[in-house]
C-alpha cells in the first residue's frame, strides 16, 4: 500500500507533472509527499564566457548569481508546500543536491512510490537523456517508479503485459499490491509463440488478479514485440505497467525495445518495477 510518495519536481516546471500526480494519488491514499528539487546548481555558470574581464568579474560579485539555486529551491519549497498543504496533504521538500537522481534513488528506499516526469518535464540541462536517467534510477534500486506526463488523467484502463516469467510476475504483483487505481479495468496481455500458449499463461494469472478484486480482461497475442507495443498504444490505456530486470546502466538503452517504446512517448504514465 502506498503511504509515502517521493516526487522529483523540476524547478522550471511547476504546473502538472510529478507534483500534480503525487497530490492526486496522496489524496486518494491519505499519503504524505516528499519532493526532491531537480534544480541545476551550476546553471548560473552557463552564461559565463571562457575568459572574463576584471570588470565583468566585479559585476558578477555584486550580483552573486550562485545564489540562484538556493532561490529556486526556496521558490519551489513554497510552491510545493502551498500546493500540497492546501489539499490537506502532509509535505516535505529535501535540500538541493548536486546529484538529484542519486538523491531520489537513495531516499526512495524509505518511500513506497517514486514519481518522475516523462518527456520534457525537466530542463534539458538536468535531464539531457531521459532513457539514461531512468536507467540510472533503476540501477540504483529506485523502485517502483511511476513515470508521469505533465497532464494528470483519470486512470480507467490499465495495460499490463505479462510474459509468465518470474520477473514479469513480480512486476505485476508489485503493482497490484500497491493498491493503486483499484477501480481501473486491467487489460492483461500476453505475447506468446502461439495464441494457445499465451492464453494458458493468462488464465494462470487471472485467478490472482480476481482474488485481489481486480476487473480483468485477457488478451492473447502472437508475433514480435512490436505487436505488444502497438496493442498498448491502440488500447486507449490510461496507464502502462512495465517490468524491468535490468540493473545496469545500459539495460534500457540496449536490450529492452518494448520498455524503450513505452518511455519514448509522453502522454501515458508508465509504472516500472523490477
Amino acid at each position: 500500500m502506498v503511504k509515502r510518495i517521493l516526487a522529483g519536481v523540476g524547478g522550471d516546471v511547476k504546473s502538472g507533472g510529478p507534483l500534480a500526480w503525487s497530490a492526486s494519488i496522496a489524496k486518494e491514499r491519505e499519503a504524505s509527499v516528499t519532493t526532491v528539487p531537480v534544480v541545476d546548481m551550476s546553471a548560473w555558470k552557463q552564461s559565463l564566457p571562457t575568459l572574463i574581464s576584471a570588470g565583468r568579474a566585479a559585476k558578477l560579485l555584486d550580483t552573486e548569481p550562485w545564489t540562484q539555486p538556493d532561490d529556486a529551491q526556496e521558490a519551489l519549497r513554497k510552491y510545493c508546500c502551498q500546493a500540497l498543504s492546501a489539499q490537506g496533504i502532509r509535505c516535505n521538500i529535501l535540500p538541493l543536491s548536486e546529484d538529484p537522481l542519486g538523491s531520489l534513488a537513495s531516499v526512495s528506499r524509505y518511500h513506497d512510490l517514486l514519481l518522475f516526469g516523462l518527456g520534457q518535464c525537466y530542463h534539458q540541462r538536468m535531464v539531457p537523456d531521459f532513457m539514461k536517467a531512468v536507467s540510472r534510477l533503476i540501477t540504483y534500486g529506485a523502485c517502483p517508479l511511476l513515470l508521469v506526463p505533465l497532464e494528470v488523467r483519470e486512470v480507467k484502463k490499465v495495460f499490463l503485459a505479462y510474459s509468465g516469467t518470474v520477473a514479469s510476475a513480480r512486476s505485476f504483483r508489485r503493482f497490484i499490491q500497491s493498491k493503486l487505481f483499484t477501480d481501473a479495468e486491467i487489460d492483461l496481455v500476453c505475447l506468446g509463440e502461439s495464441l494457445d500458449e499465451a492464453g494458458a499463461i493468462l488464465n494462470a494469472a487471472k485467478e490472482y488478479l480476481e482474488e485481489h478484486g481486480r476487473s480483468v480482461r485477457l488478451t492473447a497475442l502472437r508475433g514480435k514485440e512490436s505487436v505488444l507495443v502497438e496493442h498498448a498504444f491502440k488500447s486507449n490505456a490510461d496507464l502502462i505497467i512495465a517490468g524491468s530486470n535490468h540493473r545496469n546502466m545500459l539495460g534500457i538503452e540496449v536490450s529492452s525495445s518494448t520498455l524503450r517504446a513505452f518511455l519514448a512517448q509522453d502522454k501515458i504514465p508508465v509504472f516500472i518495477s523490477h
